[in-house]
């Protein structure tokens, strides 16, 4: 292993994923605490017609905040990151589009992502939420393109796989000789 690959995993990589996994498994735990509220959340964005897909309203107010807390437990444990990292970005792209939807339809709302908490961004739901959610993406997208890094677990488990196979690529565990 190369000592750049320990850099990036102990100075980029680690942090980036346990950021995430901090904002989203804090952002989960909220939402779980009061389902009703972030219904209701959901449901000022206007996206949904309460009356005929209501029932929407009520699946994603309790898949949404399901999803992110497995997540972050995957980001923050190394696990599946590439696929935890995947589900955060397209998360992030369907929220940045309801954010959109409602700058561009003058909803004057507050962002419900981390509950009564506004983290960087105060006042209703804005360009600030969009740029927010941009940064959010990105550092997502880092961990798909990247992985986990050297300190997680898929990395541990990549090795272990690797330590079997000789030079040649031979598994020697399987050979009795």
């Amino acid at each position: 292993m190369k000592i750049w690959q320990w850099i990036e995993s102990i100075l980029l990589l680690l942090p980036v994923r346990l950021a995430l996994a901090g904002l989203f498994g804090m952002a989960a735990v909220l939402k779980l605490s009061d389902p009703q509220a972030f219904a209701f959340s959901i449901k000022a964005y206007e996206v949904f017609d309460p009356s005929t897909q209501g029932h929407a309203i009520v699946l994603l107010a309790f898949v949404i905040p399901w999803a992110e807390l497995l997540a972050a437990l995957c980001l923050l444990l190394g696990v599946w990151t590439r696929a935890a990292a995947v589900l955060l970005v397209l998360m992030l792209l369907a929220f940045t589009a309801g954010l959109l939807h409602v700058i561009s339809n003058n909803i004057d709302i507050e962002c419900a992502c981390f509950g009564n908490y506004q983290l960087v961004c105060k006042g209703p739901a804005g360009w600030c939420n969009i740029a927010r959610n941009a940064v959010l993406m990105v550092a997502s997208a880092l961990l798909v393109w990247r992985g986990g890094g050297l300190l997680a677990v898929d990395a541990a488990i990549a090795r272990r796989g690797t330590s079997r196979t000789d030079p040649d690529g031979v598994d020697r565990a399987s050979d009795p000789a």
